[in-house]
């Protein structure tokens, strides 16, 4: 699999809420329930832009 890095610019609004979904990711996978979780509980309160990039 080639590899690659994810670079991300994000403004958050709700810096509690923002922590909430820190906690909640991290032993959470992209494609999994438990990030789904975790991405609902960031949706609300960020904006943001990801890129993948080759690596």
């Amino acid at each position: 699999m080639p590899k690659g890095y994810r670079v991300a610019h994000v403004d958050v609004d709700d810096p509690a809420a923002s922590e909430a979904y820190r906690t909640a990711n991290a032993a959470a996978f992209y494609d999994s329930p438990e990030y789904r979780s975790a991405k609902a509980l960031r949706d609300p309160v960020t904006v943001g832009d990801i890129t993948t990039v080759e690596g």
